[in-house]
């Protein structure tokens, strides 16, 4: 039997809008005090992007960084950049965020965001992320998009690991529960992958994506018991994520997993 493509999608809200109204600034004045004016210019920012407007985003931008002393405008900017497709520019945006300050973590995920988004630079990718992890622990949407690298590149073990810390009240645990599962199946762990699964609620476990992996699992287990001799599968050559990441517009972060079969 062959395994099916399955879709291990994160929920639709997340996309490069929501990375942008995710960042967490701390506008400052030139003096170092908190900066109202330049909050209130940070929201509309988001706003524009959220609604797709991003020239509208980058003019806001420029406002905000005539009076905004931290790094944070920039950040954004690269976001931005990112939305109207000028990827280079934006990596060069946020790695000169980096190079006066590694200790930038929201600089680091919308690093690893972009990286990610080339799909040819998944290991430059999970260290950009692990960096934004090592700053704030309780990111879970870096997390998310790092368990999917890892588990698409074949790393199964560390992939659940990065599962494992995404709390049942975060936005990203139906996504956790899913890369979770698969990777199990990878394992040949049908059985264990179909209680992971399970833990989720049962509107979610109804959804395309959580039926087509269960669904899955579900022939795996059952043929693996009709034939005694077919024993757990291997993970095989890891097939990496087919498509890679991609972050256009505000369209939702997808991700596909192939799972491999035996011959």
């Amino acid at each position: 039997m062959t395994a099916p493509l399955v879709a291990l999608r994160l929920d639709p809200a997340v996309s490069w809008s929501a990375v942008a109204s995710a960042l967490r600034p701390e506008p400052r004045t030139e003096h170092g005090a908190p900066n109202p004016a330049a909050d209130e210019l940070h929201h509309q920012t988001v706003a524009a992007l959220d609604a797709g407007h991003v020239e509208e985003a980058m003019a806001l931008i420029e406002r905000w960084r005539r009076i905004d002393s931290s790094d944070a405008p920039r950040v954004q900017l690269a976001v931005a950049l990112a939305m109207g497709g000028r990827t280079a520019e934006a990596e060069e945006e946020v790695r000169a965020v980096l190079a006066g300050n590694l200790a930038d973590g929201d600089a680091w995920g919308v690093l690893g965001f972009l990286l990610a988004d080339q799909g040819r630079r998944t290991e430059e990718a999970i260290v950009a992320l692990g960096h934004a992890l090592a700053l704030d622990p309780q990111d879970h949407l870096c997390r998310i998009i790092r368990a999917m690298l890892r588990a698409g590149a074949g790393d199964l073990d560390p992939a659940m690991a990065d599962c494992a810390e995404i709390p049942a009240d975060s936005d990203h645990f139906a996504s956790s529960r899913r890369v979770w599962a698969a990777a199990l199946g990878r394992l040949g762990r049908y059985a264990e992958g179909l209680r992971k699964l399970h833990e989720l609620d049962e509107t979610t476990l109804e959804g395309p994506e959580a039926a087509t992996l269960r669904s899955w699992l579900l022939d795996e287990f059952f043929a693996e018991r009709r034939d005694p001799h077919w024993g757990p599968r291997l993970p095989g050559k890891p097939q990496g994520l087919n498509p890679p990441i991609k972050l256009r517009g505000d369209g939702p972060l997808v991700s596909q997993m192939i799972l491999d079969d035996r011959e």
